[in-house]
């Protein structure tokens, strides 16, 4: 897993994510979602503001580093 900092594009991590919903759900779309890591709370959390416009409170094990913060 790469280290994530503020400033980082960040998406989903497919196989946390898996783990934690229910396999048998055919909404996928969260896999699509972009976004950019603003405050590291924590260990655990993160606030990454979403492609939708919303920032929202993330585990940060839940998330994958798509673009590192340069």
């Amino acid at each position: 897993m790469n280290h994530i900092v503020i400033g980082n594009l960040v998406g989903f991590d497919e196989k946390e994510v898996n783990r934690i919903i229910d396999d048998d759900e055919n909404d996928d779309s969260w896999m699509s979602w972009i976004g950019v890591v603003t405050q590291i709370e924590d260990d655990c959390f993160c606030k990454v503001l979403w492609m939708d416009g919303i920032l929202r409170q993330e585990y940060i094990t839940c998330l994958e580093v798509i673009g590192e913060y340069r």
